[in-house]
């Protein structure tokens, strides 16, 4: 089942632990590769993964079950995230139903919408056709890969759509993703958030990479969208560029978002932590 995986963390309580939010799919070991690099940054602080079944249907009530599982485990009261691509829908839906408040958010190549991907007619469509296992699998990567900008290299994307394929036979999670990318507007619903994000202990960070480099996600525009939602409830959104990287570049989004994050994780401590004197 989809899980939420705690890497090894022993020093007292502390006022947010952090958690990794895979991008749509991911169902390998990306999100553990991200959580391990995030724990060399930031070991002051506890870290897990999610890792999703490719093999079901995902439910954003039952992510919130597990967050809030992980916070009872670790006794913190905020949550610190990393999302990459869709991640951010997942983290937000999720903590919004478990009222679990935000501290700092790192999002990587992070859509604001159903319409800031560049294959979002496409996946609405593919998401209707029935589960056709590995194969169905298979020709959809394919055919993802190729209607992207630049994506006329046909053996890469045999290549990557066979792979996707031995990874595991089922479009289940990619189905279910897509659902939950059409139900979240944070134009239309950005009050149901006001309880879980706030300028007293919510700080945010947009990373991606430039334009021409994401053929994923309309990464100019999805940053204007998460700016405004987040500028309701008056909470700053800046940006950090990745040169040389393409799409939800974890490693180096992390890179060369280290101060940031350092800095941002040291607020939120300074100002929440357990162990503070009174």
């Amino acid at each position: 089942a989809t899980k939420i995986h705690t890497l090894p963390f022993k020093s007292p309580t502390t006022a947010a632990s952090g958690l990794v939010f895979p991008d749509m799919g991911n169902s390998g070991d990306g999100s553990q590769q991200m959580a391990e690099q995030l724990a060399e940054v930031l070991p002051e602080q506890p870290w897990a993964y999610l890792k999703y079944d490719n093999s079901r249907i995902l439910k954003t009530e039952t992510i919130a079950h597990l967050l809030t599982k992980y916070m009872d485990h670790t006794g913190s009261e905020y949550l610190n995230a990393f999302t990459s691509s869709m991640g951010i829908m997942i983290l937000l839906e999720a903590a919004k139903i478990a009222g679990i408040p935000i501290g700092v958010i790192f999002m990587d190549s992070s859509p604001s919408h159903i319409r800031d991907g560049y294959g979002s007619k496409a996946g609405i469509i593919a998401a209707k056709l029935p589960d056709t296992g590995v194969a169905g699998k298979f020709l959809g990567t394919f055919i993802a890969d190729t209607i992207r900008p630049g994506g006329e290299e046909v053996l890469s994307n045999l290549a990557h759509a066979v792979r996707e394929a031995n990874s595991g036979g089922s479009t289940k999670l990619f189905k279910s993703h897509v659902k939950i990318l059409k139900s979240v507007d944070f134009d239309r619903d950005w009050e149901d958030f006001s309880g879980i994000l706030h300028p007293s202990h919510t700080i945010a960070m947009f990373a991606s990479p430039k334009e021409e480099n994401d053929n994923t996600v309309k990464v100019g525009q999805a940053f204007l969208g998460h700016q405004k939602f987040l500028a309701r409830f008056c909470i700053p959104l800046d940006r950090i560029e990745l040169p040389f990287a393409g799409h939800a570049d974890a490693k180096e989004a992390i890179r060369l978002g280290t101060p940031w994050l350092r800095e941002s994780a040291a607020r939120i401590e300074d100002l929440y932590s357990p162990r503070r004197p009174l």
